[in-house]
């Protein structure tokens, strides 16, 4: 234990090391093996090893081949353990709690607060209610500005509320755990560190809300923007709290990658929720650029081959947004329609979809798409947000797209189209 503490303190190569290699020098502590060579024959030569004898190449070949047995080739463990991530902090006070980590990533001086997934199939139907919070932006000057908003109860009410144990809510609590990580992190460097929030489910809510509060503390220094990924996420807020998440992408203080399933409803539910003391209907409105993973067939490759299916702020067809109405009203058939597609909200499924869709269109880049520039590469978050929200990054050149016309004044156009073409072929008719 006193060898392991003194590694941990003094070696900087072992903190900065990826998980692997950190277990591979814990075991070498451990045994005193250092040069490839035990305690015991660190004198003598290297020819004289006893065959079979615990040595630091037989270590580095044990721990290669229990990876690559127990973690095949792009799952979320392999993964895991070679992207270098840490994990700094668990909270798991009780389970019905909202259970979150946080990690860090040493090479890229990023922090990221993790929320577990806690939405059952019925919690979309029955918890709709919304509360009334201060809207923490509320002193800026912004379009749609409003001293209130409201967000999903069942969401933010465990966040904001004050805990008795702690003495402060649970934002607080997480802010105050990043500010000392990402200092430690950035080890009093000017550069700064970075933070993202990740969630699943309901945990997608819990970083919505996380992200947007902490993208609105002014006095939270962070080198970029805060990054939000959510995956099967539902709405958390009314029309008020996304005119204040589209005024904090805008000034580039937050930016949202929202990951739903092509057929995964549980990213439409709830519609409406009930609001104050007069129970109000208030409709939730989604936030942040949401980005469709399709399934791995043959429809799925042609729409990713045309383009990553990448929307911002998109209305939905009339129709569309009846038929979820309707599934709202009965609630029986929505309940067995949820529980037949939950295998399409679960996150290994997400994972499998990101993973088609991140192959499938490096294989398009090396290929088929080689010749195209626009298409052939991978874009970022924040390309993504220059391309469908361009008053983020006012500053690219690029132009904003010329206004549609209106439904009547295409319907004029169609009919004196038609009209001039049924008078020339009467005039030439001769009727």
């Amino acid at each position: 234990a006193r060898r392991r503490g003194s590694l941990l303190d003094v070696s900087q190569s072992f903190q900065g090391a990826s998980w692997m290699k950190q277990e591979r020098k814990l075991i070498e502590d451990h045994f005193g093996i250092k040069n490839d060579l035990p305690a015991s024959r660190r004198k003598s030569s290297s020819r004289d090893r006893v065959p079979g004898e615990l040595s630091g190449s037989l270590i580095s070949k044990a721990i290669e081949e229990s990876s690559d047995a127990f973690f095949e080739e792009g799952s979320v463990m392999r993964n895991l353990l070679e992207s270098g991530f840490e994990v700094v902090w668990f909270a798991d006070r009780h389970p019905s709690d909202i259970i979150y980590g946080i990690c860090v990533n040493r090479q890229t001086a990023t922090v990221t607060v993790v929320f577990r997934g806690q939405d059952g199939i019925f919690d979309l139907c029955c918890n709709t209610a919304m509360s009334s919070f201060q809207n923490p932006i509320a002193h800026e000057d912004y379009e749609g500005n409003s001293e209130c908003i409201n967000l999903r109860s069942v969401v933010a009410d465990e966040l904001l509320r004050v805990r008795m144990d702690t003495k402060m809510s649970l934002i607080s609590e997480i802010r105050e755990k990043v500010v000392i990580i990402g200092q430690e992190l950035a080890n009093g460097t000017n550069a700064g560190y970075h933070l993202s929030v990740v969630g699943h489910s309901r945990g997608g809510g819990y970083a919505t809300v996380l992200g947007y509060y902490l993208a609105s503390d002014m006095y939270l220094e962070v080198a970029s923007a805060v990054r939000v990924f959510t995956f099967a996420s539902s709405p958390v807020g009314c029309a008020d709290f996304q005119k204040g998440f589209k005024h904090l992408e805008e000034e580039g203080r937050l930016v949202h990658a929202r990951f739903a399933n092509s057929n995964d409803l549980f990213t439409s539910l709830p519609l409406r929720g009930y609001s104050g003391e007069n129970k109000s209907k208030v409709k939730y409105h989604h936030v942040g650029l949401q980005v469709r993973l399709h399934k791995a067939n043959e429809a799925g490759r042609r729409r990713i081959k045309q383009s990553l299916d990448v929307s911002y702020d998109a209305k939905e067809p009339l129709l569309m947004e009846m038929a979820r109405a309707a599934r709202n009203v009965l609630s029986l058939i929505k309940a067995l329609i949820c529980f037949v597609y939950t295998k399409n909200y679960c996150i290994s499924q997400y994972h499998l979809r990101m993973h088609f869709a991140r192959e499938y269109r490096l294989a398009l880049g090396d290929g088929a798409l080689r010749f195209d520039r626009k298409r052939k590469c991978l874009k970022s978050l924040n390309e993504y947000y220059v391309m469908k929200c361009r008053r983020v990054h006012n500053y690219t050149g690029f132009k904003e797209k010329p206004a549609l016309l209106p439904t009547w004044a295409v319907i004029m156009l169609v009919t004196s189209i038609l009209y001039v073409q049924i008078d020339i072929f009467l005039k030439f008719a001769g009727w």
